[in-house]
């Protein structure tokens, strides 16, 4: 998703073709459309929110019954207002009321992940014959209290951006990987285009998400397990969310399972539209986990 500089991943080559289309469109005008821009950078780790674009605070922790300094991310709240509804009906509670944790066991967690499967593939099974449009549901407008908002003029600025995240991000090394993320990263654009004539102001939101991979235990072997137990538990939330999303007779969609569905709640319903993409390695350690990767992105269909 990201890359190095010599060989540019996806969010930032879609933000330079996405930059380079509103100058083109400032030019033609000529000058009557301008744009403005900012930008946040969020790490989701074991279901909590933390700013990648502010530095790690010192704070003093208990660890194993003594009390140490260690650098902590700053934490961010999200917040959400209803904007409209597009079909009645909708309820973006999970149905109980329950709210996961990071404060869960590993055994609480695993019992928390079966439950979902088996609701999701309740909601497969019980899908009509054809496909209501995924993308009716309430609108929200989401917003992360304490994050830092940078503004961006050019593609300098964003790739200043994304370096700065990417160092801050959290990586450990697995069996199969030196530096396997840890955590989810969600990259956020806002822009606000205005017509100096007409007056007229368009607002957009693109939201570009790194998932971290879903792990087998006993292939990578992570050194935390409740760090893996974490992103499957919330990769399957999202995939339980879109499930509900895309089913008709679905009374509730359950945003509120994880961290994750959560936050992207504004680009998975309302009118936004969501392109989901699988990375594929040629290497016989990853062949393994290739079919999974493929039966994943089948159920978001």
């Amino acid at each position: 998703m990201f890359g190095p500089r010599t060989d540019p991943g996806l969010i930032p080559r879609s933000m330079a073709d996405l930059l380079k289309k509103l100058e083109d469109k400032k030019k033609t005008s000529e000058n009557k459309w301008t744009w403005t821009a900012t930008c946040t950078m969020v790490e989701i780790y074991c279901n909590a929110v933390f700013d990648l674009l502010q530095p790690p605070e010192l704070k003093t922790v208990m660890k194993k019954g003594k009390t140490v300094e260690r650098l902590v991310k700053p934490s961010v709240k999200i917040r959400c207002d209803v904007a409209e509804e597009s079909r009645s009906g909708a309820n973006t509670d999970d149905g109980s009321g329950n709210k996961m944790s990071d404060s869960l066991s590993a055994a609480e967690y695993e019992e928390k992940m079966k439950e979902l499967i088996r609701d999701s593939m309740r909601l497969k099974r019980n899908k009509p014959a054809e496909k209501s449009n995924v993308f009716k549901t309430k609108a929200f407008d989401v917003r992360l209290e304490g994050a830092a908002m940078r503004s961006v003029e050019s593609y300098a600025d964003i790739e200043a951006i994304l370096n700065e995240g990417n160092a801050n991000r959290t990586t450990k090394a697995t069996k199969m990987n030196d530096t396997s993320s840890r955590s989810h990263c969600v990259f956020s654009i806002v822009i606000r285009q205005e017509n100096a004539d007409t007056k007229e102001v368009l607002l957009s939101k693109v939201n570009l998400v790194d998932l971290a991979g879903s792990e087998r235990q006993n292939k990578s072997k992570p050194s935390d397990v409740k760090e893996s137990v974490a992103i499957n538990l919330s990769l399957e939330a999202l995939n339980r969310c879109i499930d509900a999303l895309s089913d008709s007779e679905a009374r509730h969609v359950p945003y509120r399972n994880s961290t994750l569905t959560w936050l992207l709640q504004d680009c998975l319903g309302g009118t936004a539209k969501v392109i989901a993409l699988n990375t594929l390695y040629s290497v016989r350690l990853y062949f393994v986990s290739l079919p999974f990767g493929h039966w994943y992105l089948v159920r978001l269909r």
